[in-house]
């Protein structure tokens, strides 16, 4: 019996080989999506679910309000961590962590390396594994490091690294006293090296480490004791920060570590499980769509089958005995689907990887993913193969021996409103990638109230401007005298870092959080941002240290009607304003334009030179040179800020290259389903269109006519499909602060999209039945 159905399934794969095709491709097609948008989300929700202390450990977070309008920020006061660990029982453990940069020196081999400075806790609390050393007192000394595997071949080879001795940033020594394993790709931290907080405490002035109002400068870090104990923990790290320091308008709230990935929201961004959950929904799109075809396609095909059926039926074959044959065919053709959609996720893998920003990989033969496959397969073929078996075993066998079934009312809705659900789906993709790219395209072009092209950023060593107070002035003269450089300026951050703890105060007691830019001269000439009223700060002016500039927005919040040459009161001290620059934007679009303040400094983190841009290879190795001139010790490294602007949006970037993949995808199922379906039903209907012709209808009148048939319900269906879509960009527009609005041409474009591809798949059916001879189709009624 099993033979004689395996037999009969390939039998009437190959009789009906165009919608074999077609179903089986489609499915295919919707079969590797899945996967491959599956396998994205699982790498997604992985993230920090290795540290064995998870359901413990805790980051402390704050809310910032600022002009009506709540941010997320991530650093702390540097005092919170000690007094976490002693006025709260339920913590366990508190640490206070600081990324880095620095540049590594073991006997003249170099190279910058990304960091971090780390209680001597941090290995308690964290899950990553040793190679080498003692986690629990690799961090105890002052001047040692731990570093990971890579970096410790990468400097030592296959020698043991334990006590070797790097130099660090020229300015002072840390002993290795520890080896980990490379740090996952799935962790938010992410380093080749931890340095004892020691070494940070012993470097900076001590007033940093002890006083609540100067700067969230640290990542603060809680493990408690048990993980019951985290509400009332929350509840008490709220309070502490309103006990040290009443004034600050941030209030704090732990969040877990394994939630940090996916659920932050740090200044402004969009929680990435919001990503997660749009490709999760166009991972089930495309599911439905293939399936939707695979019903559809299969029904059509009934009346094909009904002789077979009533054959089978006047044998003895009972209906349950029909249904198992049908629903084994289904899931024999899912099966092959299945294997064919494999075959398109492992030639496409790779290519999905660059478009997402991933190293995905998938372990096709391990047992884990092979019963998820036969499950998939199993889930798949009964719930797209149930209906066409039912629908096949209930044919009655005396009429359709007779020649006298025909379709039923019923089955044609049904089909019909499975259509509308492809295309409804299939056309929601579209006008959600095209909201995409709309946006995408409105944040990568707005102007943002500077010129950020050919603007190169490079660091500076601070011990060296220490120690050389000169050092600067001579470096920035050299790169000026280079026919390529058009202007350099320092600063103390990068333009997308300004320092966010200062406070204006007001006469009538009001304090405004106050985003504060430590910069050189030439700061604003080099950006191109445009002064409003009054000056710049200028070398001619010596009492100039003791004044600022602000932004448009921070005299409009102040109050300020003449705001030039009015003293002010920025974090307790007197200072006059001397200028208004026109606002821009110096964080992303997600956040809108705050205060800002510019205060004159002479020790710089970063430079920042302008180039002419006619030849930026040699304009480059022209910069290079001056660098290796006044800084000899240190290797060139620099940036393109147009580069740093847009790791602002990597996230967007890659769900728009994503959605543009499975939006062509989902048209694409859609329309082989569409084909199908044309192919069938203009078939059945040659003997209708043969009257119409023999009655006088022009070729024209008939293609009008079968046009409008399909256009109804087309119509119907892009409706749906952009409501749908409407609802659900509308609410993901508005985590960006500055946004598109949806609009007609988003309508109108996905209109005429879904009317061109719905003309171009029945177009060739159309016109080959329109050329067929009536005399041919009705020559035996």
């Amino acid at each position: 019996m099993l033979r004689n159905y395996i037999k009969i399934a390939f039998r009437n794969l190959f009789s009906n080989k165009t919608h074999s095709t077609v179903n089986i491709l489609g499915l295919a097609l919707g079969i590797a999506t899945c996967v491959l948008i599956v396998a994205w989300i699982q790498d997604e929700l992985s993230y920090d679910q290795f540290h064995t202390k998870k359901e413990r450990l805790f980051m402390v977070m704050g809310n910032e309000t600022q002009d009506n309008t709540i941010t997320e920020v991530s650093g702390t006061p540097a005092p919170l961590s000690p007094a976490l660990k002693n006025e709260i029982p339920e913590v366990a453990q508190a640490i206070r962590l600081y990324n880095t940069k620095h540049l590594l020196d073991y006997e003249g081999k170099k190279s910058y390396e990304n960091g971090i400075y780390a209680g001597k806790q941090f290995f308690d609390m964290f899950s990553f594994p040793f190679t080498k050393g003692n986690p629990k007192t690799a961090l105890s000394g002052v001047n040692v490091v731990v570093i990971t595997q890579s970096l410790a071949y990468k400097y030592f080879g296959n020698q043991n690294p334990l006590g070797k001795t790097f130099k660090i940033s020229e300015s002072f020594s840390a002993k290795v006293t520890g080896v980990i394993k490379d740090i996952p790709t799935q962790s938010h931290l992410q380093f080749n090296f931890v340095l004892s907080a020691a070494c940070l405490q012993k470097d900076v002035h001590p007033r940093l480490f002890t006083a609540w109002n100067r700067g969230n400068w640290l990542n603060t870090y809680v493990l408690l004791h048990k993980k019951e104990n985290a509400r009332l923990a929350k509840a008490k790290v709220a309070n502490i920060i309103k006990k040290h320091y009443p004034e600050s308008k941030v209030s704090l709230f732990l969040r877990p570590v394994n939630q940090l990935y996916l659920h932050s929201q740090v200044d402004g961004k969009t929680q990435r499980i919001q990503q997660v959950y749009m490709l999760g929904l166009v991972a089930l799109f495309i599911f439905l769509i293939a399936c939707v075809n695979f019903v559809n396609l299969s029904t059509s095909l009934s009346l094909r089958r009904a002789k077979e059926v009533g054959l089978r039926k006047v044998v003895g074959a009972t209906r349950s005995q029909l249904i198992q044959q049908f629903l084994g065919e289904a899931l024999f053709i899912t099966l092959i689907a299945s294997i064919i959609g494999i075959t398109i996720v492992e030639l496409f893998l790779p290519e999905f990887n660059h478009m997402v920003g991933k190293t995905l990989s998938i372990h096709f033969f391990g047992i884990r993913f092979i019963l998820y496959l036969l499950g998939g397969v199993l889930f798949t073929g009964l719930l797209a193969g149930s209906y066409p078996a039912f629908v096949l075993a209930d044919f009655a066998p005396t009429k359709v021996l007779k020649g006298k079934f025909s379709k039923s009312k019923k089955g044609r809705k049904l089909k019909r409103g499975l259509m509308i659900v492809q295309f409804s789906l299939s056309t929601a993709l579209v006008m959600t990638t095209l909201i995409i790219y709309h946006q995408f395209n409105y944040i990568s072009n707005k102007n943002l109230g500077f010129k950020s092209d050919n603007i190169i950023s490079f660091g500076l060593g601070y011990a060296q401007q220490a120690e050389d107070p000169n050092y600067y002035p001579r470096l920035k003269n050299d790169l000026l005298k280079l026919p390529g450089v058009k202007s350099v300026s320092g600063a103390r951050h990068h333009i997308t870092n300004y320092l966010s703890d200062y406070w204006m105060n007001l006469p009538d007691g009001r304090k405004i959080p106050m985003n504060t830019a430590w910069v050189g001269y030439d700061y604003l000439q080099t950006f191109g941002i445009q002064l409003k009223e009054g000056r710049s700060f200028s070398k001619e002016f010596a009492q100039d240290k003791q004044c600022i500039l602000l932004n448009e927005k921070a005299v409009s919040m102040m109050g300020l009607k003449n705001p030039v040459n009015t003293t002010v009161d920025l974090n307790g001290k007197k200072v006059k304003v001397i200028g208004v620059v026109k606002d821009y934007h110096f964080k992303s679009l997600y956040n809108k334009i705050t205060p800002l303040s510019f205060a004159l400094i002479s020790n710089f983190n970063q430079s920042y030179a302008k180039l002419k841009g006619e030849n930026i290879a040699q304009e480059l190795a022209s910069v290079r040179k001056v660098w290796q001139k006044h800084n000899p010790v240190y290797p060139f490294e620099y940036r393109f800020l147009d580069a740093d602007f847009e790791q602002l949006y990597l996230s967007e970037q890659s769900l728009l290259k994503a959605m543009n993949y499975f939006a062509f995808l989902g048209i694409l199922i859609a329309c082989l389903g569409l084909f199908g379906l044309a192919a069938h039903a203009l078939q059945e209907n040659q003997k209708e269109i043969g009257i119409h012709k023999v009655l006088g209808a022009s070729i024209q009148q008939i293609i009008r006519w079968i046009f409008k048939s399909y256009a109804i319900w087309i119509t119907i269906a892009s409706v749906i499909g952009m409501a749908l879509a409407y609802y659900v960009m509308q609410a993901w527009l508005q985590d960006f602060a500055y946004h598109i609005k949806i609009d007609w041409r988003h309508i109108a474009l996905t209109a005429l999209i879904s009317i061109v591809t719905t003309l171009l798949t029945i177009s060739p059916f159309i016109w080959q039945t329109t050329r067929v001879n009536p005399a041919q189709v009705l020559k035996d009624e």
